[in-house]
């Protein structure tokens, strides 16, 4: 099994999608990196906790997903209407 790569940039994983590696090859022109649709893809193992702490994932939050906003408005709705009634009775 391959090790997590750690602290991947934008511009390593753009070289990575066309290239296959992660560095920009000197010779653009090669028939190397022509690749026919049956090429098997590689797969790169990315270290999740480095992702998330140093990488774009920082900027990743919960807050920004529709779903998530809609769930607490509807929670602190929810605590109105309930504070409304106990209030009522």
């Amino acid at each position: 099994m391959s090790e997590a790569i750690v602290g991947l940039t934008a511009a390593q994983v753009t070289n990575l999608y066309l290239y296959g590696q992660i560095t920009k090859p000197s010779d653009l022109t090669s028939t190397a990196f022509i690749r026919s649709a049956d090429t098997i893809k590689k797969n790169v193992i990315v270290d999740a906790q480095d992702y998330m702490t140093n990488g774009p994932g920082r900027f990743a939050s919960p807050a920004f997903f529709d779903i998530i906003q809609r769930f607490f408005l509807m929670l602190v709705q929810g605590f109105l209407k309930i504070e409304v009634i106990q209030k009522q009775n």
